[in-house]
C-alpha cells in the first residue's frame, strides 16, 4: 500500500501593516472574501502584530538592509506607476514592518490599496502619510486620484495643485496636469 502524500502547506498572503488609525478590528483576506475576527481572537492577533513590530525594531539596521528596503520600495512604486497594484502591495508590505512611520512607504501602500479598490483603507493610509509629510508627492497624487474616484473634484484638484507646488518635477513625470484637465 503506497504511503499517503503529505499535503502541501497553504500559501499565506503577507500580513498588512496595522496603522494607528485603523479601527479596532482586523480582517483576514482569503480568496477575496473578508472574514472578521471574533473579539476573543483580537488579543491574540494583537500580540502577534506587536511581536512582529518588536522583532523589526530589534533588527540591526545595516546599510545592506536599508538598500534592500529602498529597492523593494522602488519596485513597489514602479509597479504602481504601471498599474500593477497587487504586485505593488506585495512589495510594499514587506517594507512596512521595518518602516512603519515612513510617509513614502505609507503613500505607496495607500496607492496600492486605492488601485485594488480598498478605498477606505487607502484613505486611512494616505492620511497617515500626509500627516507624516504634508508634501509627500505620492501621497498627494494618490489622495487626489482617490478623491476623484469618489467624485470630490474640488478636493482632488486641491491635492493635485498642492503636488504641483510641492514637487513640480514629480508632478510632470506623473502627468498631473492631465489629471487636473480631466477634473475641469
Amino acid at each position: 500500500m503506497p504511503k499517503p502524500q503529505p499535503r502541501p502547506e497553504p500559501e499565506i498572503p503577507p500580513a498588512r501593516p496595522v496603522l494607528a488609525e485603523d479601527p479596532p478590528r482586523f480582517l483576514l483576506l482569503e480568496r477575496e472574501v473578508e472574514l472578521e475576527f471574533r473579539p476573543q481572537m483580537l488579543a491574540a492577533l494583537q500580540r502577534q502584530v506587536n511581536a512582529v513590530a518588536e522583532a523589526a525594531q530589534g533588527t540591526e539596521r545595516t546599510p545592506e538592509l536599508e538598500r534592500g528596503l529602498d529597492d523593494l520600495l522602488a519596485e513597489g512604486e514602479r509597479d504602481l506607476d504601471e498599474g500593477k497594484y497587487q504586485e505593488a502591495r506585495d512589495a510594499v508590505v514587506r517594507v512596512m514592518p521595518m518602516r512603519p512611520n515612513d510617509p513614502r512607504t505609507a503613500a505607496a501602500l495607500g496607492g496600492a490599496m486605492r488601485g485594488l479598490g480598498r478605498l477606505d483603507m487607502a484613505e486611512r493610509t494616505l492620511g497617515a502619510a500626509l500627516r507624516g509629510n504634508p508634501k509627500q508627492p505620492r501621497a498627494l497624487y494618490e489622495m487626489g486620484k482617490l478623491l476623484a474616484q469618489r467624485g470630490d473634484k474640488s478636493g482632488a484638484l486641491q491635492d493635485f495643485q498642492a503636488l504641483q507646488a510641492a514637487d513640480p518635477k514629480w508632478a510632470k513625470a506623473h502627468h498631473v496636469d492631465q489629471e487636473i484637465a480631466r477634473l475641469r
